[in-house]
């Protein structure tokens, strides 16, 4: 067995492997003996049916496994010895795929595989607007006016008074609608700087993904998609969205595997995935005055939430954005404009021109 590797281009790998049947004959008549041991059939004990009937029976679906093998076995050795930092898996070359695999001395098997660029990334050199945004006169008037609504009684809308502020804020001693507004304020603010990291985020992740520039091997990669897919995706689908839908998730994880290479410590660490459960699901909790009793259930219920694949993958996720979306924040270049939430709003969803209404002949005749 012979495997070789040729460019084809810089991102495209052209792998070939060889093989004689002396790589894969032994194993393909010993899997058919153990066949003859075990098979029954009418007229012939377990263990006699003669071998050129057993051949003639499981001799194809035999070679292919055996030879599948054997290929599969020689992709994946030559790219861990060759260390090649491939997007996806190989595909078979087209119009090269081999044939007669039981009359060869000789068979060649030859894939593609897309390789990946060399990114380098200079955060500093990507600017990004961040929003701190504050809660105007008119909005926090709208969000009184809604909890009222809210909170109507006998289908009227709740007075501004000590009973409904106690409803709202219990037991924060609110008398009067001054503290009343500034309450409602810090609340909605609050909530304002969660939508703003979140959108932060996302705006962070569209503007790396337009203005880190390189090459794909693209024509591969369309065929890749459309094989990954398992026929639930065409080829026209692929074509028609490519650049704008699959292709932009691939550059984004691209570009966060070179920060992460570029930065060791975005690597989720045992440790920080123990304490963000601990802080997600026990936050509320005064660990420090716990015996150790107590604190040896709680690392059990953490170990058995961190042991469930789906629990483990969902926080991975969260808090690898989580650090990642902190990383980003204090490397970007940064402008912070300062912002009611209607600004925000504007500056950050794209904005649809409403078309002119045509006048009909009757606004005309008035």
């Amino acid at each position: 067995m012979n495997t070789t590797q040729t460019l084809k281009g810089e991102l495209l790998a052209a792998i070939q492997i060889n093989l004689v049947k002396a790589d894969y004959e032994g194993e393909v008549n010993k899997a058919l003996k153990d066949y003859q041991h075990k098979a029954t059939l009418p007229g012939f004990r377990q263990g006699k049916v003669p071998f050129a009937m057993i051949k003639k029976m499981y001799g194809q679906s035999v070679l292919l496994e055996k030879i599948n093998q054997k290929v599969s076995e020689a992709l994946n050795n030559h790219i861990i010895e060759n260390k090649l930092n491939i997007i996806g898996y190989p595909l078979p070359e087209l119009g090269k795929e081999p044939n007669d695999l039981d009359n060869q001395e000789e068979i060649s098997f030859y894939f593609e595989a897309a390789l990946k660029p060399d990114i380098n990334v200079n955060l500093k050199d990507h600017q990004i607007d961040d929003f701190n945004i504050k809660a105007s006169e008119d909005e926090i008037d709208r969000t009184i006016k809604s909890i009222q609504d809210n909170n109507k009684v006998e289908e009227q809308a709740a007075e501004l008074n000590e009973e409904l502020f106690d409803k709202i804020f219990p037991g924060q001693e609110v008398k009067d609608i001054e503290t009343f507004r500034t309450k409602v304020a810090v609340e909605m603010e609050k909530q304002y700087k969660a939508e703003a990291e979140r959108m932060f985020y996302n705006r962070a992740i569209d503007k790396l993904v337009d203005e880190i520039k390189f090459d794909l091997a693209d024509e591969f990669l369309k065929r890749w998609i459309v094989e990954n897919s398992e026929g639930k995706i065409s080829a026209e689908d692929v074509e028609k969205n490519y650049e704008f839908g699959y292709v932009k998730s691939l550059r984004w994880q691209l570009i966060e595997e070179a920060l992460v290479k570029q930065n060791p410590d975005l690597v989720l660490k045992e440790e920080e995935i123990r304490d963000f459960v601990r802080s997600m699901y026990f936050g509320h909790m005064d660990l420090s005055t716990m015996d150790d009793e107590t604190k040896e259930r709680l690392d059990n219920i953490i170990d058995a939430i961190i042991k469930d694949e789906k629990q483990r993958e969902n926080i991975n996720n969260q808090l690898a954005d989580k650090k990642l979306a902190t990383y980003l924040r204090e490397n970007m270049t940064v402008n912070v404009v300062d912002t009611n939430y209607d600004g925000f709003v504007k500056a950050v969803l794209p904005q649809v021109e409403m078309p002119e209404a045509k006048e009909t002949e009757e606004d005309k005749a008035e």
